[in-house]
């Protein structure tokens, strides 16, 4: 909610069906999709992104995601 106040355009990644069904009943841009598939942040828009953000509760996973996103967009912040 936070960044949406803030008008920073926002794209959630997400494997649990249920919650990318309620995000998008909330109005959050929400897909089903995992952000360790490059498929996935292309199909996200990461060579456009400014940052992204990497939430899953498993370390390896997360940085995963975060080296696929470098090398997608070098220039890209990563939370």
């Amino acid at each position: 909610h936070a960044l949406d106040k803030c008008g920073i355009p926002l794209l959630v990644l997400e494997l649990n069906a249920d919650t990318v069904r309620d995000l998008k009943q909330r109005g959050v841009k929400a897909l089903f999709a995992d952000a360790r598939q490059p498929e996935a942040l292309e199909m996200a828009g990461i060579s456009r992104a400014r940052s992204i953000a990497f939430t899953f509760p498993d370390a390896e996973a997360a940085a995963a995601g975060m080296r696929l996103a470098r090398e997608k967009n070098p220039e890209i912040l990563v939370y």
